[in-house]
């Protein structure tokens, strides 16, 4: 995609939603030139799929921007993740959030846009109530 059709289409979503509501920008598979072409033009907020693209982008944007996990963690990935992240929209698993506050245990609180806190008390855990729901390719009563 072209830089200026990144800057039209992050301007028209901005003004298309209320002030009040967060966009994150799914970065998957996108350069380091795109994604600092979105924030340039507004995106205050990056979301990623898998933290080797996080790793491999972040370096590269010069700018202070919220960085979130949107796809699945896989617990082998915390310690290369955790320091990556201002939000973990994946927490999908009482075994995962035990690893994390297990990892975080003692540590300094991350660096965020808004201040300084820490990564534990930032985390979304869905909630299924209905059992034909399929989450990360499994039943729930399976």
């Amino acid at each position: 995609m072209h830089f200026q059709n990144i800057e039209k289409s992050v301007h028209q979503i901005l003004s298309e939603i209320p002030a009040h509501i967060e966009l994150v920008a799914a970065a998957k598979t996108r350069s380091a030139e795109e994604v600092r072409a979105a924030v340039e033009a507004g995106v205050r907020i990056i979301g990623y799929n898998y933290v080797q693209e996080a790793e491999r982008i972040r370096p590269h944007i010069p700018y202070t921007v919220g960085w979130h996990m949107i796809g699945h963690l896989q617990r082998n990935k915390l310690r290369r993740t955790l320091p990556l992240l201002d939000l973990l929209h994946s927490l999908d698993s009482p075994r995962l959030a035990a690893a994390i506050t297990a990892d975080l245990a003692g540590s300094v609180a991350a660096p965020t846009i808004k201040g300084t806190r820490s990564i534990a008390a930032d985390a979304a855990m869905p909630v299924t109530e209905l059992p034909e729901v399929v989450i990360i390719g499994r039943r729930e009563d399976a």
